[in-house]
């Protein structure tokens, strides 16, 4: 789909400019076919050539030259996605977008090919502000231009992201509300109901007194797999529904139930052409959890390694599980694999292990925590961490138990420490080493806040400053990880004949470390 713009965007250019002479964007519009023609990651390097070479030529560029610079971006942008490249595919959607709404360009459907992919990436990596924001300006444009698809996939994303950040209710009403007033297709209706169930369920969860959100769940879902079953190509939406399904069931310990659908979702998501790699190891991430809450800790793990084959490039299982620390990136899934190894090694009373898995965990976290710019999403990661922290100091303080060696204190008192107060730290470290120039950004963004959910000026605004702060965040990354010199402190605390306890509040338990 979108190539079929790519040729009708160079048939023009040819007629304009005459065939014999390839005008630059004609040249631009080139290279994006003959990449298109035969994708594979190692090409992508051609495409950052053709790109770098046409932005950095000093000649003022035309509409037509800029316009065809947008969709080298977005076009890069999508394969970078596709090869598991996140961090570059954001920073080229986020680039094309900027070149499109500077120069006030027209001709394309910048909502379909750069902001709908942006705002979902922005939801994958954790930057929920950003995501709000750039589905907030597509669903603008989408209302002046009258797009009723792009609408309602502004208000599916949107409900994702609340559902993420924690605002279930504010998701329900969202979703309750635009199934009862808009005019939607019954494949609308079924994307819909399913994310209206998928909050539903989490509502559910902890409320064993009140099944009525429980059956509502369990209803969207059923509805929403009646209308998609008789639509064309709703293999993958129509599978997200069964695995919500086994999700609730599961959650139930209605374990035959819950297989029954998982089984009907992978087979679904195998039968599709072109299995895009993310959904796939998305599919494995949940069988695995599914195998584990029935303490199938072997087949979980199995599944495990799938994911990990899926989304690491010459990973080998054959002397650990756990992959390469140098081969982690930015990744959800790969985080999530991560967790559920660690927490199958807990139980299979492994705690050593379950700690380096966490460890990896932790790497990816910190990757995640210097793409974020907005406080909130800080915070919404720094929980993560949390957390996960949490589960740490308890294997820590077993195994001290266990062995009586100091070190498993010390690594608890470096972990609690590097994780305390994360997003302070961060604003300290911004306000020590900002330059002049990242300390204005940050003023103005802090200034066009409140006006963020109301003008859709203020939202082009918000996101301009973004993007310019994100270039200069890029070059000095400004969450690293850091540990305490024991041996000084041990010297300080002996000079002052002092006592240090240290102490851990986490969801479960609050822990000292003497």
């Amino acid at each position: 789909m979108v190539k079929n713009n790519f040729y009708l965007l160079l048939f023009l250019t040819l007629n304009a400019f005459g065939q014999n002479t390839l005008s630059q964007e004609g040249k631009i519009y080139d290279a994006i076919d003959a990449y298109s023609a035969n994708p594979t990651a190692d090409g992508l390097e051609n495409l950052s050539n053709t790109n770098y070479i046409f932005w950095k030529n000093p000649k003022p560029k035309s509409k037509n030259e800029l316009l065809a610079i947008v969709v080298l971006n977005c076009n890069k942008a999508y394969y970078e996605n596709k090869f598991g490249k996140t961090n570059q595919a954001v920073s080229s959607y986020e680039k094309a977008w900027q070149i499109y709404q500077k120069n006030k360009l027209f001709n394309y459907d910048i909502t379909e090919y750069c902001l709908k992919p942006l705002g979902n990436l922005y939801t994958i990596i954790g930057d929920y502000d950003n995501a709000e924001n750039t589905i907030k300006q597509y669903y603008f444009i989408a209302n002046i231009e009258k797009n009723q698809s792009q609408k309602i996939a502004a208000i599916l994303n949107l409900s994702n992201v609340y559902q993420n950040t924690g605002k279930v209710n504010e998701a329900i009403d969202l979703l309750e509300k635009t199934i009862k007033n808009e005019k939607i297709a019954a494949i609308q209706k079924g994307n819909l109901l399913n994310n209206l169930g998928n909050n539903y369920m989490i509502s559910a969860k902890g409320f064993l007194t009140n099944p009525e959100l429980f059956f509502k769940a369990e209803n969207c879902f059923k509805t929403a797999i009646q209308l998609l079953k008789i639509e064309k190509n709703q293999s993958e939406t129509l599978s997200n529904c069964y695995r919500n399904l086994a999700s609730l069931n599961s959650h139930w310990h209605k374990f035959d139930k819950a297989n029954d659908s998982f089984a009907m979702a992978k087979k679904l998501v195998l039968g599709t052409e072109n299995q895009n790699k993310r959904t796939l190891a998305k599919l494995y991430c949940e069988e695995a959890s599914l195998w584990f809450q029935q303490k199938k800790y072997a087949e979980a793990s199995t599944i495990i390694t799938s994911v990990f084959e899926i989304l690491i490039p010459n990973y080998s299982n054959k002397k650990n599980i756990l992959p390469n620390p140098n081969s982690l990136y930015a990744e959800t899934v790969l985080l999530d694999a991560l967790d559920l190894q660690a927490e199958i090694y807990m139980a299979q009373n492994q705690p050593q292990k379950a700690l380096k898995s966490y460890t990896l965990s932790f790497q990816i976290e910190y990757l995640f925590a210097n793409l974020l710019v907005y406080e909130n999403s800080k915070i919404i990661n720094q929980i993560r961490i949390r957390n996960r922290t949490e589960k740490c100091i308890f294997i820590y303080a077993f195994l001290y138990q266990k062995e009586n060696k100091i070190s498993y204190l010390e690594s608890a008192f470096q972990l609690q420490e590097r994780t305390k107060s994360g997003v302070l730290k961060s604003y300290l470290s911004n306000k020590k080493i900002a330059s002049k120039q990242e300390k204005s950004l940050l003023e103005q963004q802090n200034e066009n806040l409140a006006d963020v959910s109301k003008i859709n000026e203020a939202i082009k605004k918000q996101n301009e400053l973004m993007l310019s702060l994100k270039k200069i965040r890029l070059k000095n990354p400004v969450l690293t990880e850091e540990s305490i010199n024991l041996k000084a402190l041990y010297s300080k605390l002996e000079k002052d004949k002092a006592t240090l306890i240290a102490y851990f509040m986490g969801l479960k338990t609050c822990m000292f470390l003497p």
